[in-house]
């Protein structure tokens, strides 16, 4: 078909081909009683699986490009029973589980438009997107009854721990290209939507502003009634991106970029631990153009560096 080009990208990372690393933490007091560590919320948490992206691209007219593309992933359900014969004995059981895993999809859409030969103006929107994980969990303890009228029955108790994995938040973008004999260089703005952002456990952020339930001598109705859960909502960024390239011969291109995100996490003086404050990144690129008999190639070389800036955080105890 003319004018329509399909494309697709596969992403490996290289420290865990064969496998997949998932974990979560808890970003409350409740970590103590696991790992005892804080994490980064932004900076380097997505779960090292494989990637991959799949898209088509149409120029309706001269001037005008429209691509479609969407970036798959998963939502898991979990299922799993556990029974105890013994509630004095625990390190003996019986599962069973029960497991569904469905793939799920990122919409991105993009616009491009050439008004002059020299200048592209360009329009991204990618949706949200977690990989999602409904879990949940019945255990019975044969020999630990709850009272009834009648009979006694087993204890089962039932439990649900729905996960969020790998957030990344609704992204719409505006950018502007310039290509001027042999240099071309593109300067972009990008809003995101972190307001909707859920952790790891698929909780808000303000969810962590509430105080767990405690006695009231403890935890006053004041108390809770002075604390505005919107404080500790993420906030909306807009982030600067910044690229250049120069083909200084007919097969070798050189590339810089730069890029600020400032940080949408609030002041954590609550129950909550964020670690995360602006993001700055700096690349480096090289690319190779080269021909194996009749079919081109690109061979390419990137280098990333990126710097977060220092917070400080005191809390009262």
């Amino acid at each position: 078909i003319k004018r329509l080009q399909l494309g697709g990208l596969v992403a490996l990372p290289i420290s865990s081909m064969n496998s997949a690393e998932i974990a979560t933490r808890f970003i409350d007091e409740r970590e103590a009683n696991f790992s005892n560590k804080l994490q980064f919320t932004r900076f380097g948490q997505w779960s090292r699986i494989v990637a991959a992206v799949v898209g088509a691209a149409y120029q309706p007219l001269p001037w005008m490009d429209i691509g479609v593309s969407a970036q798959a992933g998963i939502s898991t359900r979990a299922r799993m029973s556990i029974y105890i014969p013994d509630a004095t004995v625990q390190n003996y059981s019986q599962t069973n589980a029960e497991t569904v895993m469905t793939a799920s999809m990122r919409p991105i859409v993009g616009l491009r438009f050439r008004p002059a030969e020299w200048l592209a103006i360009g329009l991204t929107w990618r949706n949200e997107s977690y990989v999602s994980v409904d879990g949940r969990g019945q255990l019975i303890l044969w020999n630990y009854h709850e009272p009834n009228a009648d009979k006694t029955v087993p204890k089962r108790t039932n439990q649900q721990f729905p996960l969020a994995l790998d957030y990344e938040p609704l992204e719409v973008s505006a950018g502007l290209g310039v290509h001027v004999k042999s240099v071309t260089t593109q300067v972009a703005v990008m809003w995101q939507q972190w307001s909707q952002f859920i952790d790891q456990h698929a909780q808000h952020p303000q969810g962590y502003a509430q105080f767990p339930p405690a006695p009231k001598e403890f935890v006053t109705d004041a108390m809770r009634a002075a604390i505005n859960p919107d404080d500790y909502r993420f906030s909306n960024t807009f982030n600067l991106q910044w690229s250049g390239q120069w083909r200084y011969k007919p097969w070798g291109e050189a590339s810089l970029g730069f890029c600020w995100y400032p940080t949408p996490v609030p002041a954590q003086l609550g129950r909550s631990s964020f670690v995360d404050n602006d993001l700055m990144g700096f690349t480096a690129g090289q690319k190779f153009d080269f021909h194996i008999g009749k079919l081109p190639f690109t061979a390419a070389l990137n280098l990333q560096i990126w710097t977060m800036f220092d917070r400080t955080t005191w809390k009262n105890k």
